[in-house]
């Protein structure tokens, strides 16, 4: 909605091994104007988890280990 405390949750569900993929944002939905191309970031994508910070835009590429990180829970913040 573009409101405070709007979160994108991507969990792996494998225990055992590694999942990597593009994940496709709707940015409107998530009230963050979309930047000119679809691979230029658009906002920083704070894991509460981590504490990484990351810039996503439209896509954005998420690996998941479950021996490091299982989860990603991202607060969308401005860039």
């Amino acid at each position: 909605t573009g409101r405070a405390n709007t979160v994108i949750v991507v969990v792996a569900l494998d225990p055992d091994g590694v999942s990597e993929s593009v994940v496709h944002l709707d940015l409107t939905a998530l009230g963050v104007e979309a930047t000119h191309t679809p691979t230029t970031p658009s906002f920083a994508a704070h894991d509460l988890l981590s504490g990484a910070t990351y810039a996503w835009g439209h896509e954005a590429f998420v690996r998941l280990d479950p021996r490091v990180q299982c989860a990603h829970i991202i607060e969308v913040r401005s860039l």
